[in-house]
């Protein structure tokens, strides 16, 4: 997996070095996370156990309004 993400320098000026690695090491977390996403998209294994996990999800709620 390939990740790209671009984070414009010149928005990080007058920063201390901590903040500027803070906020690429979330910049790099939050565009992981959406390509993992995308990846697992793609997986129909995946796709069918969040299709049960949903149901079992807005049944549980329904369920929950009968008491």
């Amino acid at each position: 997996m390939i990740l790209k993400t671009e984070i414009n320098l010149n928005d990080l000026e007058g920063w201390d070095g901590q903040s500027i690695a803070s906020t690429i090491a979330d910049e790099i977390r939050d565009e992981l996370k959406r390509q993992v996403k995308r990846e697992l998209k793609k997986d129909p294994k995946v796709t069918a156990l969040v299709n049960k996990l949903k149901s079992a999800a807005i049944k549980k709620m329904l369920d929950s309004f009968d008491d």
